[in-house]
C-alpha cells in the first residue's frame, strides 16, 4: 500500500507540474520558446497585439530584430495607424507586411533611411537605432522618458 501512494504522489507532483508549464505555452502558442523567464513578457507583447511571431508557431526569441521590425512593434503601439503619404523607399515594397508601418513611421519624423531612397528593411537594427527611434517615437507620442540614476541596466 505505502508503495502504492508513494507512486501515486509522484504521479500527482508530475501532472501539477505538467498542469502548470503547458498552459504557459499553450497560452502562448510558440513551439520555440518553451518554460522561459520571458515567458510573461512574450504574452504580454502577443496579447496586446504588439508582437505575432515569426510564424509557424515560432516567437523566434534569440532572433536578431530588423529595422522592419522595429518600425512594425512602433506603429503597432499605436494601433496600427494609417500612413497618408507614398512610399519614399525602393526597397520597402508596397504590399510589404512591413510597408504602412514604415511609412507611418517616416511621415512621423520615427525613423530615416539608410539613403535618402533606401531604408534596408531586412537589416538587424543597431542599438543606436533602437534608441534613435524609441526617442524620436516617444517625442512624437508626447511622452517623456524619466532616467535616474537608480536604474541599473
Amino acid at each position: 500500500m505505502f508503495k502504492n501512494k508513494k507512486m501515486l504522489a509522484v504521479l500527482l507532483a508530475i501532472l501539477m507540474l505538467v498542469s502548470i508549464i503547458t498552459p504557459i505555452a499553450i497560452a502562448i502558442g510558440f513551439d520555440d520558446i518553451g518554460n522561459t523567464r520571458y515567458n510573461s513578457d512574450i504574452q504580454f507583447v502577443t496579447e496586446r497585439g504588439i508582437m505575432a511571431g515569426m510564424g509557424g508557431n515560432r516567437f523566434a526569441p534569440y532572433e536578431n530584430l530588423s529595422r522592419a521590425m522595429f518600425a512594425v512593434i512602433l506603429w503597432r503601439m499605436e494601433d496600427e495607424p494609417d500612413a497618408t503619404t507614398s512610399n519614399p523607399f525602393s526597397d520597402v515594397a508596397n504590399d510589404g507586411w512591413y510597408s504602412m508601418a514604415i511609412r507611418w513611421a517616416r511621415e512621423s519624423g520615427i525613423v530615416n533611411g539608410t539613403s535618402a531612397t533606401t531604408f534596408d528593411p531586412h537589416r538587424d537594427i543597431t542599438r543606436q537605432e533602437v534608441v534613435t527611434m524609441f526617442s524620436r517615437y516617444v517625442e512624437w507620442s508626447g511622452h517623456s522618458i524619466d532616467v535616474s540614476s537608480d536604474i541599473n541596466l
